[in-house]
């Protein structure tokens, strides 16, 4: 009878602090929209929200392609904005983040078009070459505040 009962708090103590990791990592939900006509393009959208602790750390379904653009929309329906100055990484299977950098300190207050890549600079002009990914992006937000949300559409073809 104790072995029973020191096995069911050890079970229930493994659930608690499982539901405790979800609650401060964070979740992301993905809908991935198909075409953007004349098979051009796709959208992945990805409507995530903090965790207790400010933080989302996820990995996304496998993307195959030429990332053009990232759209960072600060806000999801029912939930709150996330803290200004809140910083995004989304990194190919490489660890390199496709944003080059450009999701830090990002801003609550309208959505914001990244257009991620590889800089390059031939000393009078700078541009970037989009990167190409085959697998799954793990995207990490920061700084967000407890239990903060917003959507972020990766426009791929």
């Amino acid at each position: 009878m104790r072995k029973l009962l020191v096995s069911a708090l050890v079970a229930f103590g493994m659930l608690a602090i499982s539901c405790l990791a979800d609650a401060l990592v964070g979740s992301i939900e993905s809908e991935f929209r198909g075409s953007l006509g004349r098979g051009t393009g796709y959208c992945l959208v990805l409507d995530w929200a903090s965790g207790t602790n400010g933080v989302v750390s996820v990995d996304t379904d496998p993307v195959r392609g030429e990332i053009g653009r990232v759209v960072i929309v600060p806000d999801a329906p029912g939930a709150t904005r996330p803290s200004n100055l809140y910083d995004m990484t989304i990194d190919d299977e490489d660890d390199v983040d496709v944003l080059a950098g450009q999701g830090a300190d990002l801003a609550t207050n309208a959505s914001q078009s990244v257009c991620g890549g590889e800089l390059v600079n031939d000393g009078v002009t700078s541009n970037s070459i989009p990167f190409f990914v085959n697998g799954k992006l793990t995207v990490e937000i920061t700084n967000a505040g407890s239990e903060k949300g917003g959507i972020i559409r990766i426009y791929y073809r």
